[in-house]
């Protein structure tokens, strides 16, 4: 239960969200395909995970290299080891920081780690964050490390989804899914439904996005770019999780050919358990 002193914050961020989303309803009425392009600027407009300068020591002991994607900066951060590489892949309005404890782990194995900032976050390039941009950032990062596992939280197991999809990555072995949303779709209906927009802006928006990326939002799922990888997959996800639905773990791992589910109780969506920490190195290590 959120505290006394933070229930006026609280009021006025809802009221913000029913002020918005009234707004774009009623500008949808007379011009949708305008008002659709706002909608999904404010949904991919990241509210923090920018990196504050000497924020973290943590990211300053890693090797730091700037990739680059069609001129947009792509934000790395290397931890050198013997025993092949783990590409790390943050979530919504993080960074590479949220990594410090599984870094810690892996370089006791003497593994390679490298972290990347997803777009519009932490220290990479961009204004807004999108999902396939994301996976397209990630497969530029695999292969230039050679990564030969993958692990990504919330979207950014997502993203790895989309990497994999798009791209031959002929030394990755093994993916980790932490807390993944299965459909774009589900995502996209959360935050209208937070929202409460009409009819007639959703399906502007589902217009919006086939234009922006020559598919309908359905297409843009994990278990549909996983299907026939045969990729050794390990989804761990919270059945409580209150961000993305423990149902979607369940339906990921049932499209895997070489899939396992670990359900945790009580870790939240964040996953930042010691052991879950411990469930993926060894995962990775067998």
């Amino acid at each position: 239960m959120p505290s006394i002193s933070a229930m006026p914050q609280i009021k006025s961020t809802t009221l913000l969200i029913s002020i918005i989303g009234k707004l774009l309803n009623l500008l949808a009425f007379f011009n949708p395909s305008k008002t659709a392009k706002v909608a999904i600027n404010i949904f991919a407009k990241p509210r923090k995970g920018r990196l504050s300068p000497g924020e973290s020591s943590f990211l300053s002991s890693a090797q730091q290299l700037t990739l680059d994607y069609r001129g947009t900066r792509i934000m790395t951060y290397y931890w050198p080891g013997d025993k092949g590489c783990v590409l790390l892949a943050h979530g919504w309005e993080s960074n590479s920081i949220r990594w410090e404890k599984t870094v810690a782990s892996l370089k006791e194995k003497n593994i390679a780690a490298v972290a990347l900032d997803a777009p519009a976050h932490g220290a990479s390039g961009g204004k807004y964050f999108q999902a396939v941009l994301y996976g397209q950032f990630i497969s530029v990062v695999a292969a230039h490390f050679g990564a030969t596992a993958m692990i990504g939280h919330s979207v950014g197991g997502m993203a790895c989804a989309f990497s994999m999809g798009n791209s031959e990555l002929s030394h990755l072995k093994k993916l980790i899914l932490l807390g993944a949303p299965n459909h774009f779709t589900g995502v996209l209906e959360r935050y209208c439904d937070m929202l409460g927009y009409s009819n007639r802006l959703r399906h502007a928006i589902d217009r919006e996005v086939i234009r922006r990326f020559g598919a309908a939002p359905k297409t843009f799922s994990t278990e549909n770019y996983l299907k026939g990888t045969g990729i050794d997959t390990l989804i761990v996800h919270d059945i409580n999780d209150r961000i993305i639905p423990y149902s979607d773990a369940q339906s990921i791992v049932s499209h895997c050919q070489e899939g396992q589910l670990i359900s945790t109780d009580g870790y939240g969506h964040g996953l930042k358990h010691p052991e879950v920490v411990s469930e993926i190195v060894s995962y990775i290590c067998n």
